[in-house]
């Protein structure tokens, strides 16, 4: 599933469906943002008061994707139990399987990797994120239109 559409269709569904984002989770949400913006940054050679100016320059940007991001997760949690969609053992199979044809990995190592409950909570959540997607897709008639094709209509 391409990411672009993906993402839009989550921030429409947010908009559709306003969840009151909690200050806590905004909080640790916006800082692991801003954190792995960092990472980033320092890889690319930015210097701490570039960043640190920067980091002001967007605070608005970085606590709207937060805040975005923590209710997608909280709708596509509640689409989930609702229409049985989260992630079972054998999607996770199917995945390690997919992943060791991928990358020539055995299967074994792989599911040590995601063994750890950071990798594995964050490959659960994914995969229940494609499964509601997909349900999503399928109920919801999407019009996916090339971008650019859209035109003005003149009545």
């Amino acid at each position: 599933m391409e990411d672009a559409f993906k993402n839009r269709l989550l921030k429409t569904l947010v908009k559709e469906n306003p969840v009151e984002v909690p200050p806590s989770l905004m909080k640790e949400q916006k800082a692991s943002l801003v954190e792995d913006f960092k990472k980033r940054m320092s890889e690319q050679g930015m210097g701490p008061d570039d960043f640190a100016s920067y980091v002001e320059k967007w605070d608005g940007d970085f606590e709207k994707t937060a805040a975005e991001m923590i209710q997608s997760s909280f709708l596509v949690d509640a689409i989930a139990k609702k229409h049985d969609l989260f992630c079972k053992k054998e999607d996770l199979d199917a995945k390690f399987a997919e992943y060791a044809q991928q990358t020539g990995i055995e299967e074994s190592r792989i599911k040590e990797f995601y063994g750890r409950p950071e990798q594995a909570s964050r490959l659960t959540y994914m995969l229940t994120e494609e499964k509601v997607i997909a349900f999503l897709n399928k109920s919801v008639k999407v019009k996916e239109v090339p971008a650019g094709s859209l035109k003005e209509e003149n009545h």
